[in-house]
């Protein structure tokens, strides 16, 4: 019996620092998380829930070592013990649960913080290229005034020597598919500017022109006449209405099946929309079911069912209604992905914190040499 003042000792200094960590823990569940350091504060409540489960567990110990050494020598401060610790014990569960919910709140709070300020971030981003757009396009508006004031005021008498304009157009390599876009971005650009010659309006578009479609005018020389003759070869080549909407109705047919990923929809989706437009330009009718079969039945079995629901089981599918619900998916998925690698990226900071604060060496005194 001469350790048993020892092992009382220790046992009161152990429940001596339960209660005090359990007091700090209680004392976290008042604050106002507006009113903290999110990260910090998560830290020490990791903290405080880990030691209130290691001197828990200590507390038990020594209770049990104890108990042993009194034997049934003093059966009643044998029972008072164990009532004792099954009351803190119990305190200590409830408290450590509901610091676990502290833990999930502050988690959240951070999530919602994080995804507030990558909006504000997007916004301002958007709004300063939205800003430099305007500025790149009121700098070409304002170049191609000069270069056409530079224009009227040739005099009349001289032959002309232009030098063209720099306009973005896509060369042309001969894709009939691509042949209506790039005429009507030539066409509005320099065939009908009454300041250029036929001459260089030729010049011009042999320089836009690359592969088989350079290949359909190579005997033709560099010169006024030939400038009408080559457009109507062209025409003839590439502009032929009817080819052209059968070779569209043919790539929606031969379309590859939808991939399940975002990027897979949106590339769907926007060759989908390239196909439906240009066959609208041609005078087709777009609003017809066989489109609505070819689109349905291309898409992901989940994605499928996803805009089922959304359109209403006593709704007929309409082109447009289901082009429009697929573009607000894939939006809403967009949208979603850019939240969850922001949410990936502010847990992993987190993270980091917490495992550089929770490891760092901690001293508990010597209250332990007897355990």
């Amino acid at each position: 019996m001469a350790g048993l003042p020892y092992l009382k000792g220790v046992r009161t200094k152990y429940t001596n620092i339960l209660h005090k960590a359990m007091d700090s823990g209680k004392a976290f569940l008042t604050e106002n998380l507006h009113n903290v350091d999110t990260k910090l504060f998560h830290a020490d409540i990791v903290n405080c829930i880990e030691k209130i489960k290691t001197y828990s567990e200590k507390l038990q110990n020594q209770s049990e070592k104890l108990a042993l050494a009194i034997g049934d020598t003093d059966k009643d401060f044998t029972a008072e013990i164990i009532e004792e610790d099954s009351d803190i014990s119990e305190r200590a569960v409830d408290l450590c649960s509901r610091l676990q919910r502290l833990e999930s709140d502050i988690l959240e709070h951070d999530k919602s913080v994080s995804v507030h300020f990558a909006e504000e971030e997007v916004k301002a981003t958007n709004t300063q290229i939205h800003k430099e757009l305007q500025q790149m396009f009121e700098h070409q508006m304002k170049l191609q005034e000069d270069f056409f004031e530079r224009q009227r005021n040739v005099k009349t008498d001289k032959p002309s020597s232009v030098k063209l304009p720099k306009l973005d157009i896509f060369p042309f390599n001969g894709d009939k598919l691509r042949w209506i876009e790039f005429w009507d971005s030539f066409d509005s650009a320099v065939h009908i500017n009454k300041s250029l010659s036929d001459i260089d309006n030729f010049n011009y578009l042999k320089n836009k022109l690359v592969g088989e479609a350079r290949g359909s005018i190579a005997g033709l020389t560099l010169s006024n006449e030939n400038y009408d003759v080559a457009i109507k070869l062209l025409h003839e080549r590439f502009g032929n209405k009817q080819e052209v909407v059968d070779l569209h109705y043919n790539a929606l047919i031969d379309l590859s099946p939808a991939k399940s990923t975002t990027d897979g929809l949106r590339t769907f989706l926007d060759k989908i929309e390239r196909h439906l437009r240009s066959l609208d330009v041609l005078g087709q009718n777009v609003d017809q079911d066989v489109f609505v079969s070819m689109i349905r039945k291309k898409l992901p079995a989940d994605v499928l069912l996803q805009l089922e629901m959304l359109n209403g089981s006593d709704k007929e599918w309409k082109v447009e209604s289901l082009r429009a619900l697929l573009r607000q998916y894939i939006v809403a998925r967009e949208k979603s992905d850019y939240v969850n690698s922001v949410d990936s990226s502010a847990n992993r900071t987190i993270n980091k914190s917490v495992s550089t604060r929770y490891n760092a060496p901690v001293s508990y005194g010597q209250c332990d040499n007897g355990s």
